[in-house]
């Protein structure tokens, strides 16, 4: 992540395969003082970007919520917003401000990228039963993933019939993750 002020002309020398380009800018003519990074960051604390509420927030989720923050921000100190954030992930060396979004080729990559192990309590990582429900949710993401990823590949009524039980199976894997959880006091 780069979070300096005209931080966007960056993105081409950066871009590459298997990497994950952020600016808090979209082209070096956003010279002003940039607030993305405070807001990255606080996305790392906390529940509230963990928008697919696994417990874990990916690069993808740490993305849209501080560039939604720093709208936000310049919204209400009524300040015309002049940093736009973006993302690379394909390698292409073209970053959008709106990754994973229908259309967009960005943001596959960093949706399953994270930084930390997230807030799964750590009494679970000493618990087999919830080491092995750990794994199996990765893996049924993975093939979530994957099947996203060949999504334009299919029909709708394929891709819907595919998708159901996997996420009813990652549903599943969630609740029973949870119910290992120690109970807050």
């Amino acid at each position: 992540m780069v979070a300096a002020s005209a931080s966007g002309e960056f993105v081409k020398s950066l871009s590459g395969r298997n990497r994950v380009v952020i600016t808090a800018t979209k082209s070096g003519f956003e010279r002003n003082e940039t607030v993305f990074a405070e807001h990255f960051v606080a996305a790392f604390v906390g529940e509230r970007a963990d928008s697919d509420k696994d417990g874990r927030v990916s690069l993808l989720e740490a993305f849209v919520y501080a560039k939604r923050e720093v709208e936000r921000a310049y919204e209400l100190a009524n300040k015309l917003l002049t940093e736009h954030a973006v993302l690379d992930d394909d390698g292409d060396g073209v970053a959008t401000g709106s990754p994973g979004i229908a259309g967009s080729k960005d943001g596959y990559k960093a949706s399953s990228f994270f930084v930390g192990p997230g807030r799964v309590a750590a009494t679970l990582l000493t618990d087999p039963r919830a080491v092995e429900l750990i794994a199996q949710q990765r893996r049924v993401q993975q093939s979530i993933d994957s099947l996203r990823a060949l999504r334009n590949t299919m029909s709708e009524t394929q891709f819907q019939s595919a998708l159901e039980p996997l996420l009813v199976k990652l549903a599943e894997t969630t609740r029973a993750l949870r119910a290992l959880e120690p109970r807050k006091p």
